[in-house]
């Protein structure tokens, strides 16, 4: 979709070394950076760890949508708190930010975060 906000929101496709594959969601708040939950690129729930691939496909309005091109991950971070605490202190560190091969901000624009 091209309708504002939700260009700049997108699909999140995550690949784990075992061969899991999940899905999420994450928003531009740059050219090449997409901020999303920390439990999407490093997940120590379920024991799998960091994310072998993710891909982000802007705008995607449904899961058969097509009319976006993915683009993938160069670099994913998360706060050393998630990684250590493995969620004790709740959602506390719960988030992160992706690196993007390819610009997709300056095409579409991207979300400002507030607090």
């Amino acid at each position: 979709t091209s309708r504002l906000p939700f260009s700049r929101i997108g699909r999140l496709s995550l690949k784990f070394k075992d061969g899991k594959e999940c899905i999420g969601t994450g928003s531009l708040i740059g050219p090449y950076h997409v901020l999303t939950a920390a439990h999407n690129i490093y997940d120590y729930k379920h024991g799998l760890g960091w994310v072998h691939e993710v891909t982000f496909t802007p705008g995607q309005a449904t899961l058969n949508d097509s009319s976006n091109v993915p683009v993938k991950a160069a670099q994913c971070v998360v706060f050393k708190g998630w990684r250590i605490n493995e969620g004790v202190e709740g959602d506390k560190y719960d988030i992160a930010l992706i690196l993007l091969k390819k610009s997709v901000g300056e095409e579409r624009g991207w979300l400002i975060p507030a607090y």
